[in-house]
């Protein structure tokens, strides 16, 4: 695991770099590590699915850590 995603999964960071999404992108060091300390986040992005992926990466990233559940709705592109 890499300490540029902030201690993330490396199952979430996986599938992140896989959607062609890097630690350095603006969107993710701001996006990812709010959510995943189970932070507030309004993300403006384009209509793409693949735009909401650092979001849900946080979102992913905070339940992992709190060992919880959740029901997370998503678009069908965003499931691998």
């Amino acid at each position: 695991m890499s300490d540029e995603w902030w201690g993330v999964e490396p199952a979430v960071t996986g599938a992140l770099e896989a959607w062609g999404w890097q630690a350095d992108r603006d969107v993710v060091r701001q996006v990812l590590p709010a959510v995943a300390r189970h932070g507030n986040a309004v993300v403006t992005a384009p209509p793409a699915p693949a735009q909401g992926a650092p979001a849900l990466a946080g979102v992913v990233a905070a339940i992992a850590a709190s060992k919880g559940r959740a029901l997370i709705l998503a678009a069908p592109a965003l499931v691998p």
